[in-house]
């Protein structure tokens, strides 16, 4: 595989092989003034998001424990649990550091406005990845993806809802906009017995440094294939 000048500059920042199992993301906090007891999930799938089942595209919040919804990496895999609840509890509109992440059409290769809370992860492939980790797809908090052209923050007012949707192990998911969105594992943390997860996400600072390379590799795309 060619490597370019931003897998290189990438390269170097890193200091230790494999995935990196510490760090997490974060926003930095603010004050949130009469909002102080107000909870904030910084994860999940917007309420009318669509996700891919035996009987064609689902709303979330129309899911159940016991239906079926495909995944990237096994196939169809059956729900275990369904968790909805308010992104924003408290009056007015959330504190800026927890808007949703919006990527307009064609951003990643999504097909139409994917919306996702700052801290969900989102599946990406990269050149970069492949070099370090030995796979080009790797699971990046959204808020790292507010550095592509055209992706921009959306206020969050306390009507907004997410749902999380969780499986026997995490799964990656496939969107109808075209996103391919990390889920939970049902099971508790201390069931784990040691056992790494099998979607690991990048801490903030690595996954902004994959999403540089990925508009170096778009803008050597079309240096590569200009248009006619």
């Amino acid at each position: 595989m060619c490597q370019h000048k931003g897998m290189t500059m990438f390269a170097e920042r890193v200091t230790a092989k494999g995935r990196p199992m510490e760090g997490t993301v974060g926003t930095p906090g603010r004050d949130c003034g009469t909002h102080e007891k107000a909870v904030i999930v910084a994860t999940g799938l917007l309420s009318d998001t669509q996700v891919a089942t035996p009987m064609g595209w689902r709303a979330v919040e129309g899911l159940v424990a016991g239906d079926m919804v495909l995944t990237f990496d096994n196939g169809f895999r059956e729900v275990t649990a369904v968790e909805s609840a308010k992104i924003w509890t408290g009056d007015g509109l959330a504190p800026q550091d927890h808007w949703l992440v919006e990527m307009p059409a064609n951003t990643l290769g999504n097909r139409t406005t994917l919306r996702l809370p700052p801290q969900q992860g989102v599946m990406v492939e990269s050149d970069a990845a492949e070099l370090l980790y030995g796979d080009p797809f790797s699971v990046i908090p959204a808020l790292a993806l507010e550095a592509l052209p055209g992706v921009s923050r959306l206020p969050v007012r306390a009507k907004t809802r997410c749902v999380t949707l969780r499986f026997a192990e995490e799964e990656v998911v496939f969107s109808r906009e075209g996103g391919l969105l990390h889920c939970p594992s049902s099971r508790d943390l201390l069931d784990l017995d040691g056992d790494r997860p099998q979607y690991e996400m990048l801490p903030l600072t690595l996954a902004r440094d994959i999403v540089e390379t990925l508009t170096l590799q778009e803008a050597r795309a079309s240096e590569l294939c200009p248009m006619i």
